[in-house]
């Protein structure tokens, strides 16, 4: 298990002063899942980037997260071309971090200063992802919060159409795949309910229509998504009509599950 999170453990290990105050979030969530809970049993693409989510202001824990990344050998590059941009930290073996938090007010403020030398890009819909944690144990000195895997989906589902990246979206929409696919639906779809009486009845409203224009046949861009990257893990390799046909009634059984809720 650790070989599979040695990257995540090395990143978790130099922010440690700060995982009560932080919730892992984006393509390591369902990894971690996988590899430590039964909840997600399947193995996922592998991503390089680690992002974390949290509110703003993040009180200072000894060092600032700055300095403690700097000391561990990440450099930080601004992006965004505002008054206050965001930070993305990369290393030499192009591991990246980045700090989220959720878009507040008239949506045009593109980053927030979370403590001195620390900015976090801001995004619609994150909320989510901070109301509804768990505590997850990595190994005997790591735990790490993370989101619901139900709260991971409805978040997924909600913000995949604002992806400026196209590998990122198939991403997206592949987690939205395989987590209805294995996950148990006595498990999920609880938590999806209780997930979507927390927050504004027009976002689960936004959700569904996300996933129907997605999914609505087996020619579906979204099918078409998970199909490209069911096709790079070689124990899912099928033909590809198989595949789309695999997609496709697994999402139109979930949007049947949605209407009983």
């Amino acid at each position: 298990m650790n070989e599979d999170l040695q990257p995540l453990i090395e990143i978790l290990e130099v922010v440690k002063p700060y995982l009560g105050d932080i919730v892992l979030v984006g393509g390591w969530v369902p990894i971690v899942y996988g590899r430590c809970t039964p909840i997600y049993p399947t193995k996922t693409v592998r991503t390089a980037d680690v992002d974390f989510a949290c509110l703003a202001p993040l009180d200072v824990r000894g060092d600032t997260m700055d300095r403690l990344l700097n000391r561990a050998g990440f450099r930080c590059d601004v992006f965004g071309n505002t008054d206050v941009p965001y930070c993305r930290y990369f290393n030499d073996r192009n591991l990246e971090i980045e700090f989220l938090t959720p878009l507040k007010g008239d949506g045009c403020t593109v980053a927030t200063e979370l403590q001195q030398g620390l900015t976090a890009e801001n995004l619609r819909y994150l909320d989510v992802l901070l109301a509804h944690t768990n505590a997850i144990r990595i190994n005997e000195e790591l735990i790490v919060k993370v989101p619901w895997i139900s709260a991971f989906l409805f978040h997924k589902g909600l913000s995949f159409p604002d992806r400026r990246s196209t590998l990122k979206r198939d991403k997206d929409l592949y987690y939205i795949f395989k987590i209805v696919e294995t996950v148990d639906r006595e498990y999920l779809l609880p938590e999806m309910k209780q997930v979507f009486r927390c927050h504004p009845g027009k976002w689960r409203t936004t959700f569904t229509r996300n996933l129907e224009k997605y999914f609505r046949d087996e020619h579906s861009p979204g099918v078409a998504s998970v199909v490209s990257q069911l096709e790079q893990i070689p124990a899912e390799q099928s033909r590809r009509d198989v595949l789309a046909m695999r997609a496709f009634t697994t999402m139109e059984r979930f949007a049947i599950d949605l209407k009983h809720l």
